[in-house]
């Protein structure tokens, strides 16, 4: 022949025909010999910065860094391998905080549910994930992750077709965890958090960046958990659709960020009883569908009220007294007053003397107050705090005589709740 081969598995002559006299060979085994692809002739992939992984028959190190597991070998669900899947995850997400990288850890390490880097929901998961490690999940005192502490499964919601409340960071939909709802997408296919209630829930510490991730959340209650501290996030800007933010009775401080400020669907701000401080800024103006506004308990808020707080045409309520604002009530705040022909009808502020002059001069607020001494009840009732509560549209609410400012609060997010507006109930004598 013209080529002498004793281990081609197959040979041919000139004729077409074969040369049987030659041995044959089965092809080789991918077992018997591994194919090898030099590097100079694999596929390109894109350059992404990721973490080292974890290389599985390795002994597992401790690193601060998120790891995920790799499996090059297997395909997912997500019809792709374990470590393409992570990289994709890490390139969508881009973790850049401790609890971030958590998070992450967490999603393509642990999370049962196992979601996709196409799934539209992956974002408010790791949000989610990432707010819990922030916020010391693990001591919640309901539905935390920890299987030692309680889940009432009583504090479900009352929909027939909803199940009963999870834990935080069970295989479950997010939208199925303690203290979260989840609205319908546009586009009907997508279930998107839309409301964050874990008041009264042991949380602490700093509310952390990824809020900003929950594009959709309209409803954002952290009220009465008394330990949340740090400052509030820039981020929080990055909520368009929010509608309340309470935050109430915690220990958060530092100033009111102005990215909070482009919220323009913003109707409910709560902030009372923290330890905010500066000068209140003028971009408030800006929440033209402000409604409530409640600033109370901040000793360290300074400097004179802006005047274009006249610009809240929609303000039912305004509670500035344990600050120290000082000056003069804005007139153009006065003239929202319902007895001017505005909507405002509650206007509590620190016009009490001692000292002699008050921190602020206010002849049209409705309640007076002063640190220096007990409330200045001359212009109200209840010890100058709030009257008393009218619904619209409620056939049963419990006896409001001698209810406070913290009771009406209770009241309303109650209203709130049964997705009642509240523009639907005001302040009376």
């Amino acid at each position: 022949p013209e080529v002498t081969c004793s281990c081609c598995t197959k040979c041919y002559t000139d004729s077409g025909g074969d040369d049987t006299t030659l041995p044959t060979f089965a092809p080789f085994s991918p077992i018997m010999m591994p194919i090898f692809v030099p590097p100079s002739l694999s596929p390109m992939k894109e350059n992404v910065t990721t973490y080292a992984p974890t290389i599985m028959s390795a002994p597992s190190t401790t690193t601060n860094k998120p790891t995920a597991t790799t499996d090059n070998n297997s395909t997912s669900k997500c019809n792709m391998t374990t470590s393409e899947r992570n990289n994709k995850i890490l390139k969508e997400l881009l973790p850049t905080s401790s609890e971030g990288e958590r998070a992450f850890s967490w999603i393509v390490n642990v999370d049962e549910k196992y979601v996709c880097p196409s799934d539209p929901t992956l974002p408010q998961r790791y949000a989610l994930a990432a707010f819990y490690f922030a916020m010391n999940g693990d001591a919640w005192s309901q539905c935390s992750h920890n299987v030692s502490l309680p889940c009432d499964e009583e504090v479900s919601s009352n929909s027939s077709n909803t199940p009963p409340s999870s834990r935080w960071l069970s295989s479950t939909s997010e939208c199925y965890w303690y203290g979260i709802s989840c609205s319908i997408s546009m586009d009907n296919r997508t279930r998107l958090v839309s409301s964050l209630d874990l008041h009264n829930n042991n949380l602490a510490n700093e509310i952390p960046s990824e809020i900003g991730i929950l594009n959709t959340l309209k409803t954002f209650l952290l009220q009465s958990n008394k330990n949340i501290n740090g400052t509030l996030p820039t981020t929080l800007g990055q909520l368009p659709m929010l509608e309340e933010l309470d935050l109430d009775k915690n220990q958060i401080g530092g100033r009111l960020p102005l990215e909070l400020f482009r919220l323009h669907s913003l109707q409910i701000l709560a902030l009372s009883d923290n330890k905010f401080s500066g000068p209140l800024p003028s971009e408030i103006g800006n929440l033209g569908n402000l409604s409530w506004v409640q600033l109370f308990g901040n000793a360290d808020f300074s400097g004179t009220l802006p005047t274009q707080m006249g610009e809240l045409f929609y303000m039912t309520v305004l509670t500035v007294q344990k600050t120290n604002f000082t000056g003069t009530m804005p007139s153009s705040v006065c003239a929202l007053l319902q007895s001017r022909g505005g909507m405002l009808n509650t206007l509590q502020a620190e016009c009490g003397t001692p000292p002699n002059p008050p921190l602020i001069k206010c002849d049209c607020c409705t309640g007076c107050f002063s640190s220096y001494s007990s409330v200045n009840s001359s212009r109200s009732n209840n010890n100058g705090l709030m009257k008393g509560l009218a619904f619209v549209s409620i056939d049963t609410i419990p006896d409001r005589a001698g209810m406070n400012l913290g009771d009406s609060m209770q009241l309303y997010h109650d209203v709130i709740r049964k997705n009642r507006s509240p523009r639907e109930w005001q302040v009376i004598d």
